[in-house]
């Protein structure tokens, strides 16, 4: 949680401790520890936060969460896979391993995507 985000626009929306908490539903020491960082809230609490505060939920969540390496690296599927042959093969062909693709992700029909 972007504690001190919470904090400034709570004081730039002129609103005490006790105010935003009232607003939020969470007790006053709660959301202290909140801005403080010592304590998180459930996501139904940040998103009465971001709605109070007049900003996206994202902006307090943490950045460091969407900063992690594997979250931002490409997909590479597995040497020999029939995910690797679709992506290398070109638009004409692609086609034709289409079908093993969806095999080795065990999808047997279209039905199977909507479930």
């Amino acid at each position: 949680m972007s504690t001190n985000r919470i904090k400034q626009l709570r004081i730039e929306k002129g609103l005490t401790l006790g105010q935003l908490a009232e607003k939020v539903g969470l007790s006053e020491s709660h959301l202290s520890r909140v801005e403080a960082g010592a304590r998180g809230v459930k996501l139904s609490k940040l998103g009465a936060l971001a709605k109070v505060l007049g900003v996206p939920m994202i902006e307090l969540m943490p950045q460091e969460s969407f900063e992690h390496a594997s979250d931002l690296a490409p997909y590479v599927p597995p040497k020999g896979s029939a995910v690797e042959k679709a992506l290398a093969t070109s638009s004409q062909r692609m086609f034709r391993v289409l079908s093993g693709v969806l095999s080795e992700l065990e999808i047997n029909s279209c039905n199977t995507l909507i479930s």
